[in-house]
């Protein structure tokens, strides 16, 4: 597959687990089965409905806690149902995580 989304701007979320199944699997074989987040708790981000709008600049930030993602996202262990706030935590926190690499 070349590209990142089919021709009708779809991505298959089976391809994306596969990919990180891919990468985790990767980094661990490297030694890597934690990653130090250091000093990385806050965060801005563009408020969500903003984020996709190139027609217009962002007028405000969202501040966010990489801590209450985390432990948000622990729940899901536990069976409970996901939403999409997870899909938007998770992928927070892989953008810290990405950092934490980068160290």
């Amino acid at each position: 597959m070349t590209n990142k989304t089919d021709q009708d701007g779809r991505i298959s979320l089976l391809l994306l687990l596969a990919i990180a199944d891919k990468i985790v699997t990767e980094y661990a074989q490297r030694g890597l089965a934690t990653v130090d987040l250091g000093d990385r708790q806050y965060y801005h981000a563009v408020a969500t409905d903003e984020m996709f709008d190139m027609t217009r600049i962002p007028q405000e930030l969202v501040v966010g806690d990489l801590d209450d993602d985390i432990s948000e996202l622990k729940r899901l262990i536990n069976d409970d149902m996901p939403t999409a706030v997870d899909i938007e935590r998770l992928g927070r926190v892989l953008l810290a995580i990405s950092e934490g690499v980068l160290d």
